[in-house]
């Protein structure tokens, strides 16, 4: 994966998650750096693993600034990732850009998958076991001992028919 992000790899793993990611540095090069925490009181909150860009980040900044967030970087990334602890799953309703994300919510255990409206950024995934696999590429799920690249007659039905893709 390095290809996808050759200026910085880090990774993040938690009781029920790992993630991993790789950068192409484009905003706030010293301070983006990912997976991305935010804290309180030493304790993560919520982690993002974050590709693209969020062309109205610097609005969304000055938004949860005066709504009394404090920011470390210059990112968007981390706004991101404040936008989701502020809003919810709904700040996605207020992002414009390309973008494909991850967020692990440790207070809820949950994960948040997001990609741009047109697909730009990609962001693949495969369900695993009792959680799930993904990546920017097939080969980041590829890489995993336990998974086939062998598409079986389910799976080509799968992804031939899905009515639930017609109304996006």
């Amino acid at each position: 994966m390095a290809l996808r992000g050759p200026d910085a790899q880090g990774v993040w793993i938690d009781r029920h998650v790992a993630l991993g990611h790789r950068r192409l540095s484009v905003i706030d090069l010293q301070g983006g750096a990912q997976p991305m925490q935010a804290t309180s009181q030493g304790k993560a909150l919520a982690c993002l693993a974050y590709s693209g860009e969020v062309y109205n980040f610097v609005g969304l900044r000055e938004d949860l600034t005066r709504r009394g967030h404090h920011f470390e970087t210059r990112s968007d990334t981390e706004v991101v990732l404040r936008s989701y602890l502020k809003w919810g799953e709904d700040f996605v309703d207020q992002l414009v850009g390309i973008y494909a994300f991850a967020i692990w919510d440790t207070r809820k255990q949950e994960l948040l998958l997001v990609r741009d409206r047109m697909g730009v950024k990609p962001l693949f995934y495969q369900p695993f076991g009792h959680g799930v696999l993904f990546g920017s590429e097939p080969k980041a799920i590829l890489a995993h001992p336990e998974v086939s690249a062998r598409v079986g007659i389910d799976g080509l039905r799968f992804r031939l028919y899905r009515p639930d893709r017609l109304r996006d």
